[in-house]
This record gives structure tokens, C-alpha cells and sequence, in this order.
């Protein structure tokens, strides 16, 4: 065999070359975007300790690469019941699988901390929001 023809073979096309990169960079792009979410959820816990998020075992439909990046499933986010409605849409958004409610202000015992029981429930929904009359 030639030794020409044999170095050929190996030679590809610019634009295999910039298919292949296309095809690289697809899977990266999507870690960045699971990475920076798993950031911004920690961030969002340690920031606002008046919260309450309850982990809960991550469910067959959760996202395994979060998971492996030390991501936490939370069935449960609890705010302050006078938080505002843009935190609630934020705390929704961030954390979808969770279920949104409210501390309620009657009760001073958290299921994480002590404190005397109550006969009120820790956790109440949020009261409806009315929209502004004109």
C-alpha cells in the first residue's frame, strides 16, 4: 500500500470538522444550563433561611444530571405567608416539583426546629391573590 494513500484516508472536510463540534457542543451546552440552575437553587436556600424546604426522594421523573451535579429534590417550600407575589412565582419556578405554601404565623414550631406544638397546622396555602380594581 501506498503511504500516500494510506495518510488520506484520515483527512476529512472542513465542514465534517465544524458538524462534529456542532454535535460536541449540544451536550455541553445542556450540563452549563442544569449547572447553573443547581446553583441558582442553592443560592436561593441559603439566601432566604425565613424559608422552609422539606427534601423529599427524587421521583422517577427527575432529572438524573441535576442530581449527579448535588442537586436536592424538595417536595415542599414554605414562605412567609407576607411574601410577595413575584418571590412566589420565583420559588415556583425554581423549584417546580415542590408544593408552594405558607408558615403560618399562628404557629412558632417548624417541623426542623423545636418549639411548643400547636393546635394550628405549620403550613397553610396561600390565601388567593385579588387583582387591583380600576
Amino acid at each position: 500500500m501506498n503511504p500516500i494513500s494510506r495518510r488520506r484516508w484520515f483527512q476529512f472536510s472542513l465542514r465534517t470538522l465544524l458538524i462534529l463540534v456542532a454535535l460536541a457542543a449540544a451536550p455541553c451546552v445542556y450540563v452549563t444550563q442544569q449547572q447553573h440552575l443547581v446553583r441558582e437553587r442553592r443560592a436561593f436556600v441559603a439566601a432566604h433561611p425565613e424559608c422552609y424546604f422539606a427534601e423529599t426522594t427524587p421521583g422517577p421523573q427527575s432529572n438524573w444530571l441535576r442530581a449527579r451535579l448535588g442537586d436536592t429534590a424538595y417536595g415542599l417550600a414554605a414562605l412567609p405567608l407576607d411574601s410577595s407575589l413575584a418571590q412566589r412565582e420565583g420559588v415556583a419556578e425554581l423549584f417546580p416539583e415542590a408544593s408552594l405554601m405558607a408558615i403560618n404565623p399562628r404557629n412558632p414550631r417548624r417541623p426542623n426546629g423545636g418549639g411548643a406544638s400547636s393546635r394550628f397546622p405549620p403550613f397553610i396555602p396561600f390565601p388567593p391573590v385579588r387583582a387591583a380594581e380600576p
